[in-house]
């Protein structure tokens, strides 16, 4: 039972070293202008603000409701909801061709928004759950946000040095992210399966698709903007939601099994709609070159 509490206590130490690696990487990546650049459309903005911080958390609270989803599974569930910016949206959006510039200071923004957000309104959600929203700041703040701001600095301070670290540390939060998902996965695989008839899987199936369709559809135009918004909305931030699982509820280990089902089975869900939508879009294109 001792080595179990360890091992437990182990990919909590790793899920937080991936979090400031994954972060501080980010940072090194990115400057000031790259990010204030695509934001300056204030409606545009608007728009995603909307949908990442009113429209998926509203439907995941709905969720919870009508499934009546165990309560360790449904603060999980909020924890992903009300989470934005996950730097993984990145890698999707070089995917899908959309808008860097865009993913970019759409990252960013949202990141720091979530900071702001999560502690005001997780609690407000979890009502009954005992929450300490200075605890969650904390958490966010020191752990993510300050990293970026790290980043940031050395990127613009120190543009070598900057871009010589963010490779090894992009390397080496992948490795800590898939040992620790190991672990969890190795740990807590009989409660992962005990979630089948608990409606986690069907939360997971319902909201990533839609929280993808929530930001795809916020605009009308350009495509490459909207692909952007989509995945930035779609893929939320396991990140942020992990950093205040293992901190803030450390006794109820099926909070992270609800956000480990949601990153795994969520992020496969949003890869399919990706490509369904880059066909969708696709197909114009590929007819008006035939004519």
């Amino acid at each position: 039972m001792s080595d179990h509490h360890s091992l437990h206590a182990l990919a909590n130490v790793l899920v937080v070293l991936f979090v400031v690696s994954n972060i501080l990487a980010v940072g090194m990546t990115l400057t000031v202008r790259e990010i204030v650049a695509p934001l300056r459309d204030r409606l545009l903005v608007m728009k995603a603000l909307v949908a990442n911080f009113v429209l998926v958390p509203l439907l995941a609270y709905v969720l919870v409701q009508v499934t009546h989803l165990e309560r360790g599974l449904a603060i999980g569930l909020i924890l992903v909801a009300t989470a934005a910016g996950d730097a993984f949206m990145l890698k999707l959006s070089e995917i899908a061709k959309a808008s860097m510039a865009f993913t970019l200071g759409l990252l960013v923004l949202l990141n720091v928004a979530s900071v702001i957000y999560m502690p005001i309104v997780v609690p407000l959600l979890l009502r009954g759950v005992t929450v300490d929203p200075i605890s969650i700041a904390k958490s966010l703040v020191l752990l993510m946000l300050i990293p970026l701001v790290v980043g940031l600095c050395v990127r613009a301070t120190f543009e070598k040095i900057a871009r010589m670290l963010a490779g090894p540390l992009d390397r080496m939060s992948s490795v800590l992210i898939a040992v620790a998902g190991s672990l969890i996965l190795f740990l807590d695989f009989d409660q992962i399966l005990a979630t089948w008839g608990s409606h986690a899987i069907l939360c997971t199936l319902i909201l990533a698709p839609a929280s993808f369709a929530f930001g795809y559809f916020m605009v009308s135009s350009p495509p490459k903007i909207r692909s952007a918004l989509g995945l930035g909305t779609g893929q939320r931030n396991g990140t942020a939601a992990l950093v205040i699982a293992v901190r803030n509820f450390p006794a109820n280990y099926s909070v992270v099994v609800m956000i480990v089902i949601f990153i795994g089975i969520g992020s496969l869900v949003i890869l399919t709609t990706l490509a369904v939508f880059c066909r969708r879009a696709n197909v114009p294109e590929v007819a008006a070159r035939r004519l």
